[in-house]
């Protein structure tokens, strides 16, 4: 079984980049990549910017990736300081991005390497799905941004951008993510060349079913 496996990955290696996604299941590269060349890329929940080589396949010229976590900014940040700027320029901001400026909330950290870190506690299908990933116990205190203050900061205006793509992954907290973008949501949409991609986790949390 294991020589099967070692085979079966050999040979998806050497597929095609659209057909190996295909096969790994991973329907958002898969669309992304018609997508390409992207000139903006905002990516909320950053972690530590494992996806800086994708998004530079996709042509884009600047991303701005914004983390939560202060300790996790740190690696991101560094990273970032030793990744090339030939291709993308790479720009970060940590920030708890929400529905408003200046709200404290009690972020739940997580044990592992942060990405499962949240505003948010494990709800029981959180944790009989993903046994090993557990609350540590520690909370820190974070003061929220909303999206357009941060896209402000930055000097994004997106009127200026042809095609752009805000990538959404805060463990459950992305609806307070959007309702933050205000009356910049109609850009933020496929008719503006904007693609939204949400990658939530099942979390403890309460939020209104409305539409953004």
């Amino acid at each position: 079984m294991r020589f099967a496996k070692g085979l079966e990955t050999w040979v998806k290696n050497r597929l095609p980049t659209p057909l190996r996604d295909r096969f790994n299941n991973n329907k958002y590269r898969y669309i992304i990549r018609k997508e390409k060349p992207l000139d903006l890329i905002i990516h909320v929940g950053a972690h530590f910017a494992e996806d800086r080589f994708f998004y530079e396949e996709l042509g884009a010229k600047k991303v701005l990736w914004i983390e939560a976590d202060p300790s996790t900014y740190e690696i991101l940040k560094t990273t970032l300081a030793n990744h090339s700027q030939d291709k993308t320029i790479h720009q970060s901001e940590c920030a708890l991005v929400s529905s408003d400026n200046n709200k404290t909330y009690e972020f739940q950290l997580f044990n592992g390497d942060g990405s499962s870190s949240s505003v948010y506690k494990a709800s029981k299908i959180h944790k009989e799905r993903f046994k090993k990933v557990k609350e540590t116990g520690d909370v820190i205190k974070l003061k929220s941004k909303t999206l357009q203050s941060i896209m402000k900061k930055h000097s994004i205006n997106l009127a200026n951008v042809n095609k752009s793509m805000l990538v959404v992954d805060v463990q459950g907290h992305e609806l307070a993510v959007l309702k933050g973008v205000d009356g910049l949501i109609q850009d933020f949409s496929i008719d503006n060349d904007l693609q939204v991609v949400t990658a939530s986790i099942i979390y403890q949390f309460k939020q209104a079913a409305s539409s953004v």
